[in-house]
């Protein structure tokens, strides 16, 4: 029910990649006749797009979401990026799945724009990252999200 913060830059963070993709727009738009439309209580519609490959995309660890707000309402997109569990690469300040608790990733950052409680542990949300953190307090798994009209 909550808006995501607004991303700083309009294609998602700068040089952060996951599955060797920066850009997360390009790769949703290359790939995105891979996508399975789906929809969540008959009002959100929502792309999922994983294990594709096309050109230099090509989404192993990984999966694409792009949620469209619900009919009438003006918001934009949300396309997020997100790692899938056990996924072995890093994010530019080098926090990893498994290891990196979420006191290093507040200390580096500073308080989230959001925090969610959930039954296995948190989500954090900064304005272009979000971590899922496990019941131990480490990441579970990180994603990179922007918004697109």
């Amino acid at each position: 029910g909550q808006r995501p913060p607004t991303p700083s830059k309009e294609d998602g963070p700068e040089y952060e990649e996951i599955d060797g993709i920066e850009n997360t727009y390009t790769a949703y738009r290359n790939l995105k006749r891979q996508a399975k439309r789906m929809e969540l209580f008959g009002t959100l519609d929502f792309d999922v797009i994983e294990k594709a490959k096309k050109g230099n995309y090509e989404l192993k660890n990984s999966k694409i979401y792009r949620c469209d707000p619900p009919s009438g309402d003006e918001s934009p997109s949300v396309f997020i990026h997100i790692t899938d569990p056990g996924y072995r690469g890093e994010t530019l300040d080098g926090f990893k799945a498994n290891e990196t608790t979420i006191d290093e990733i507040i200390d580096e950052y500073g308080e989230p724009n959001m925090r969610y409680k959930t039954t296995a542990g948190e989500i954090i949300v900064y304005e272009e990252m979000l971590f899922i953190i496990d019941k131990n307090r480490k990441i579970s798994r990180w994603a990179k999200f922007l918004t697109k009209s």
